[in-house]
């Protein structure tokens, strides 16, 4: 029998606000952080307001 392995990628991520066309900040720390899985205009998120375009950054490494 093979099990599959997964990692639960809730909790403190790092967030930013994004506009159109912008370049992923690929390698950069971000100035927020949001609780994920909440939505950003939720109170549980951190964040509170409405975003149209957004970054989320997390690193982990793969067991």
């Amino acid at each position: 029998m093979v099990r599959a392995h997964w990692l639960n990628l809730n909790g403190e991520w790092q967030f930013a606000n994004a506009t159109a066309g912008q370049t992923p900040p690929f390698g950069q720390n971000l100035a927020e952080s949001v609780l994920v899985p909440f939505p950003i205009e939720s109170a549980l998120s951190g964040i509170q307001r409405h975003q149209d375009r957004m970054w989320y950054r997390r690193t982990f490494t793969v067991p």
